[in-house]
Order: C-alpha cells, then structure tokens, then sequence
C-alpha cells in the first residue's frame, strides 16, 4: 500500500520508546511473582532510561494498574516537545559524550559510539561482521562483555564474528560505504533486524566539489546558485569548526551508536576497524576510484551506480 509503514515490530516498538515522553512499564505485577523477578524488573527499566534518558518511567506493581494515578503521571501532563523529543533519545546523546562509565552499566546495560573519518568500510567485510544481532540470550550469561581481545585472532578469522554483536537491542546512525562514496547510508538495526537505506543527500563536500569546480548546470538561476553556494558555505565553516571536516575526504565519515546487553567494546571496535577499507588496498586497486568495482553484497551492484558519485 502507499505510504505504508514497513518497520519490522521490534523497530516500531523500539521508536515508539525513543520518541516517548512518557512510559509505563505493564504487568510488572506478574513479573514480581517470579524468581528475581525484582531484578528482571530494575533491568527492564535501566534499558528503558538509556533508550530515553528524558521519558518519565512509571511501573505500575499493582494488577490492573491498581496503583497507576492516569490523571497526574498521562494525562494533560505538558511533557511533549515536538524539537525536543526528535533530539533526545539515547543514541544521539550518546555521539556528544566522551568514554565513560555510566551507573546503567552495572546492569550490564550500556553503549558504545564508533566514528570512522579516515575510511569508508568495505561492503564485504561489513557484511561478514554484521550477524549475531539481538542474541541476548548469550549476552545476559556474561554482562559484563569485556573479554580479552586476540587482534591476531581476528585477523586470521579464527574468532567467530557472530559473537562480536551479540546483546546489540539497537543500532542507529549512519556509514560510509565505499562504493557509496558521495552518500551516507542510514544505519539502524533492532533486535536481528538490520536496515540500511542510502540517503536522499549527498554528503556536503560532493556538492561543494561541485560547485568550486563550476558544476553547477549553466540553465540554473544565478539567484538558486547564490542561495545554494550560501548554505554550502555555512555548513562548511560549522563542520569544519566542529572538527568533523577533514582535509581529505570533507564530511564524509562513519557514525554508529549501539546499545545493548554485555557490550565487549574492544572487540566492536576492533572489528569494525578491520571492516574498513585500507589506503594499501586502496593503492592496489589504483586508487579510490576503483571502490566503485568492489562486490556489492547489500544491493546486488546497484549502490555503486546509484550512489558512488553525484550526477553532473
């Protein structure tokens, strides 16, 4: 149908919680009656706090929500921020933070921002780390995730992969892919479920190579071009004011935030690292260029054509 919404249930779900202003946790009653059911429950609603740091919780412990006043914790409660609620979930505050050891990561409930400026990742190698989401069952054994990590293991491939992303809940942000070379792709995953969807935008240096090159189509009005070069130039001076330009390669970057069950940060980001394209490999396929001719096992070969370069 048009317009459809085509989210998978646990990324629905998963929304709903980071655009929320207010929770309530059900059957906590229930949950109650069981062993560690006390801690089960705190668990529950530490994850919730780090989906949506700025939502109310409310666990009602009562049957038929016995002691939930709707009045004063639902109703007329002011709460909502159209701004405010796009910004504040979780992982996008998580990208503003330096390395830190938050009080939720006692529950062994915490997260981890990788950011990649000098390489673009690999589509293959990206592809053979991407399993072993949303297996909790694994993670809960061991919260605590911080296992040794054997680069040399990992680099002769005789550590299995699928154990580098389990207890991942959720995953948002955006990569640079090399045969994707002028487009963020969209990241997100929840639970198994993995989405990956190229942006509608180029990055900003494509459009500003463009233009300081003259590539602006010659029919265009003076007064378009004017408006755009302006935008262009703004953006540009905030970017690189922020330290997110680099001389090489502009804007283009990697920026993911996952959060989860017994993270092994190490091994994340070593893996992740190793999934990047290198400047020796780079140098043998004769330079960037080449990315383009790379396997394409997300899109069966169409990302290079649609999304390696911005059409003139």
């Amino acid at each position: 149908k048009e317009n459809a919404d085509d989210r998978p249930i646990s990324r629905l779900w998963l929304d709903q919680i980071e655009f929320a202003n207010v929770i309530v946790v059900s059957k906590a009653a229930k949950l109650l009656e069981k062993q560690d059911g006390d801690k089960k429950l705190n668990d529950i609603e530490v994850l919730l706090k780090k989906l949506n740091p700025k939502a109310n919780i409310t666990t009602p412990q009562k049957d038929m929500y016995g002691d939930l006043d709707v009045s004063k914790t639902l109703i007329n409660t002011g709460l909502f921020d159209m701004a405010e609620s796009q910004a504040s979930s979780g992982w996008a505050e998580e990208l503003l933070k330096e390395e830190h050891n938050p009080e939720t990561e006692e529950y062994g409930i915490s997260s981890f921002a990788f950011v990649a400026k000098d390489m673009p990742f690999h589509p293959e190698r990206l592809a053979m780390i991407l399993r072993g989401f949303g297996d909790y069952g694994s993670a809960i054994k061991s919260k605590s995730g911080e296992e040794d990590v054997d680069v040399e293991e990992i680099l002769t491939a005789s550590y299995h992969h699928e154990d580098v992303f389990k207890g991942v809940i959720r995953t948002k942000g955006h990569i640079w892919l090399a045969n994707a070379n002028a487009y963020p792709v969209h990241f997100q995953s929840a639970g198994a479920h993995i989405d990956m969807r190229p942006s509608d935008q180029p990055f900003l240096v494509e459009i500003k190579n463009k233009l300081d090159s003259n590539g602006f189509p010659d029919d265009a009005p003076a007064e378009e071009k004017d408006t755009l070069t302006s935008y262009v130039e703004k953006q540009y001076k905030t970017l690189k004011g922020d330290g997110l330009w680099t001389e090489k390669f502009g804007d283009r970057r990697s920026q993911l935030v996952f959060i989860g069950l017994g993270l092994n940060k190490a091994k994340m980001k070593t893996w992740l690292t190793q999934a990047l394209i290198t400047e020796e490999e780079t140098a043998a396929m004769g330079g960037m260029n080449a990315w383009k001719n790379l396997n394409d096992p997300f899109y069966g070969g169409k990302m290079a054509a649609a999304h390696f370069s911005v059409d003139p």
